[in-house]
């Protein structure tokens, strides 16, 4: 959560990190940080203080077993997330699933993403993807 007087951080605009072809869709590069702008010893600007990501130690039986799942990474620490379109057991290790692909259309983007052309250095898309809308259910 936000300091007092400060702004949540949001996914919404958030970008695709990299794309690991038919193992993980990499999302969550936040474009709005959030979080306050305060004076610090030694500063003549105010700073932005981030919001910072949120720590868990949830856990859950839950396998990477199919495709459309959402997951994040075990301990938290991050606000990057992962869509997996194929089923992906690696992913157990260090992730933690948290949701789950429900539509038809929602898959199709999936699929679409998995598809993105990418560079090989660090397998981010050669096209800006961009969050646009997010919602929990």
């Amino acid at each position: 959560p936000p300091r007092p007087g400060g702004e949540p951080a949001s996914l919404i605009g958030s970008t695709v990190v990299r794309i690991e072809k038919d193992r993980a869709v990499v999302l969550g590069r936040l474009t709005q940080v959030g979080g306050s702008m305060r004076l610090l010893p030694g500063v003549t600007r105010p700073q932005r203080i981030a919001v910072k990501p949120p720590s868990n130690m949830d856990s859950n039986a839950a396998s990477h077993s199919t495709a459309g799942l959402v997951s994040a990474r075990r301990g938290g620490g991050s606000f990057d997330f992962i869509l997996n379109p194929r089923p992906n057991a690696d992913l157990d290790r260090d992730h933690i699933v948290i949701g789950q692909i429900l539509e038809e259309e929602g898959m199709f983007i999936l699929e679409r993403l998995n598809n993105l052309a990418t560079n090989n250095y660090n397998g981010a898309t050669l096209v800006v993807v961009k969050v646009e809308r997010a919602q929990v259910l």
